[in-house]
Parts: structure tokens; sequence; C-alpha cells
């Protein structure tokens, strides 16, 4: 509960949290720490630079941090899974984020699960990254309230890609396989040629009604719109 306070606070001042040190004693959590996420000491590299063995190497990153000291400190309640809060640091030393602006903040830039779930639902019916933020953007009237980026759209349909790899053929296979164990009169059938899946057909309990009944097959090419 501390938590979500904390977090609906961060939101109305203008700056992003993140959880910090976790004391956890014989499986209970005595204290917990969250912080500004520009707590921490800035990094400041110095190399010569006529020495091509000290030229860091290390990823570059916008998101700087100051120091801040802005933080609240939570100390648990021995047999509850409350917690009281005993410190509370509210100035900072950087510049706030307008409340207009939030929406890029590290924090408000992570994608939800109903988001990942809009984002997946879209890609499966061809509709892209940009497409699904705009689409978000004018369902929930503005950019500031759309959690992620068009960026973070895009990394999050790429981690899905990268993520199924070369097993999309083997899930679909899995996934009736279920089907057959868990619906009554369910039935499949696939052809494998060497490791590619060349051929699909499945049909329900319904399906074979209808063809008792009518006698039609109805066939559809499922790459008619592949190359446009």
């Amino acid at each position: 509960m501390e938590k979500d306070v904390f977090q609906s606070y961060a939101v109305q001042s203008g700056f992003s949290p993140r959880l910090s040190t976790l004391k956890v004693v014989k499986g209970f959590t005595t204290h917990r720490y969250i912080l500004c996420s520009r707590a921490g000491k800035p990094n400041f590299q110095s190399f010569d630079s006529a020495a091509s063995s000290s030229i860091s190497r290390s990823r570059r990153s916008k998101f700087k941090v100051t120091n801040c000291k802005a933080r609240i400190r939570l100390k648990g309640i021995p047999g509850t899974t409350n917690y009281v809060l005993y410190e509370f640091v509210e100035a900072h030393n950087h510049r706030l984020i307008d409340k207009a602006n939030m929406d890029l903040s590290k924090n408000q830039r992570k994608l939800g699960f109903s988001d990942q779930e809009f984002i997946h639902k879209l890609s499966l019916n061809n509709i892209g990254a940009n497409v699904a933020h705009r689409l978000q953007v004018s369902l929930k009237g503005g950019h500031h309230k759309v959690r992620g980026t068009k960026t973070d759209y895009k990394n999050f349909v790429r981690d899905i890609r990268l993520f199924i790899g070369d097993r999309d053929a083997q899930m679909i296979v899995d996934s009736l396989e279920k089907r057959v164990l868990n619906r009554q009169n369910f039935s499949f059938e696939f052809t494998v040629v060497g490791t590619e899946l060349r051929s699909l057909f499945w049909v329900d309990d319904v399906m074979k009604c209808n063809y008792e009944a009518f006698g039609d097959v109805l066939a559809f090419d499922a790459t008619y719109g592949t190359n446009i």
C-alpha cells in the first residue's frame, strides 16, 4: 500500500521512483527503501584520449543519475504484511518533470500487461506498432495518458518475435494438440517435410456437423496478402 501511495505521489510531483534495498530476515521483510530514479552517484570516467586501450566500450544512455536523496524508508510490522514509514526525504536536486510530459518518464514508459496484450492482438491482425500507438493515443485521449512511446511499442513487438524465433510452427502444433485433449470431437492433421511444416488441417465439432449437413468445404490461401 505504501509503495502504491508513493508511486501516485511521484506521478503528481514529477519524478520516477524505483525500488532499492530490501532486507529480509528468515523470510520476513524487515526494511524496504524506495528512491528517486535519479539516486546514485554519477559515473565520471577519465581517460587518456591518446591511448586506444582506454576508450570506453560501455553502452551510452541518455538517462543520468544526480545522487538525488529523495526517498522513503519503510519498516515491516512483525506478524503482518504491512509497513510503517520511518523516513521521508522530499527534496530533489534536479528539475522535476512537467505533468504533461510524465508519459516520457522512465517509470511511466514501462508497458503494462493490458498494453502488451493490446499490441500483441493488433500485431496478429497485421497492425504495426506505430498504428497501435496512435490508436491508444486516440482511445485514451492524448499522449500523456498512454504508457510507452512508439519506440517502446516497436521494441515490444521485436521482443515477441525474438522470443518466438523459429518455434512458431511447433507452437501451433502444440496448441492444437492441447485442443484435442480439451475439446470434444476436435481433430487435426499436419504434414512435415524435413523440419518444415508444409500443411495443416483442423476441424472441430461444429465444422463436422456443418459438413455433414451441407457437404461444403471452404478452402483459403493464408498467404494471399504476403506479396502485395
